[in-house]
């Protein structure tokens, strides 16, 4: 009768074991679980950045390329109504922006030339 309680004993105590082992397995699937869906939300926001890092990027060119389209119709009279020359084109798109380092724009020029007096032949 001995032998058969330390069966039973041992039954009960391999079951405890198995019930045991069987929990940790699954709290550790659900930590697994847990890791793998933070890592995923983790990456799926990176991508989302990297996305919209491309479309910023494809909108500041395909907006350059319009201002290079409008600024070419431009006639040089008009471009020096604004004060930048055709050569002038390329910086703006760049930079924004013309540095001249104290240079006069040509419509700054030809507004501070004086004009020539109006001789009328008699």
């Amino acid at each position: 009768m001995s032998n058969r309680l330390e069966v039973d004993q041992r039954n009960r105590q391999d079951a405890a074991e198995a019930l045991r082992n069987q929990l940790s397995r699954s709290e550790i699937m659900a930590r697994a679980r847990e890791i793998r869906a933070a890592e995923v939300a983790r990456m799926a926001g990176a991508i989302a950045r990297q996305i919209q890092q491309l479309r910023d990027h494809v909108e500041e060119a395909l907006g350059r390329a319009r201002t290079a389209r409008e600024l070419s119709r431009l006639d040089d009279r008009m471009l020096s109504d604004i004060g930048i020359s055709r050569s002038d084109i390329p910086a703006i798109l760049v930079h924004g922006t013309v540095d001249r380092s104290g240079q006069k724009t040509p419509a700054e020029a030809a507004a501070k030339e004086p004009k020539a007096p109006n001789k009328r032949a008699a």
